[in-house]
């Protein structure tokens, strides 16, 4: 990812990251905590879905890719970007446990909002 500003005031970093990820995927217990939990086959982060302090997430402070630096330059997305799947069950990276991320698929059901 080039060096620049995004829709926030973070700059992007040239980063390089060695991870290793397990051939068979390894449950676990505990939780997320921010930083990378996985990795898009194009070769971008992915953070939990949380923003760390003083850190926002909402759509003013994502780019057009639906991404973001963090305050260490780090770009990197917190949820599947649509551009790598848009209603579709694709798969689009890997979580560090080992564990395939696909896209979502919208199989165009409502969910009753009257449970009455």
């Amino acid at each position: 990812m080039p060096s620049g500003r995004t829709a926030n005031s973070n700059l992007i970093a040239k980063k390089s990251y060695t991870f290793t990820i397990p051939a068979n995927p390894v449950p676990t217990t505990s939780t997320t905590s921010t930083g990378p939990m996985g990795l898009t086959l194009n070769g971008v982060v992915i953070y939990n879905n949380t923003a760390s302090t003083g850190d926002t997430i909402g759509a003013t402070d994502l780019d057009v890719f639906e991404g973001h630096p963090d305050s260490s330059g780090t770009y990197h997305h917190h949820a599947a970007p649509t551009f790598l799947s848009n209603d579709d069950a694709n798969l689009i990276g890997i979580a560090l446990d080992g564990y395939a991320i696909y896209g979502r698929r919208d199989t165009g059901l409502s969910i009753p909002t009257d449970l009455d």
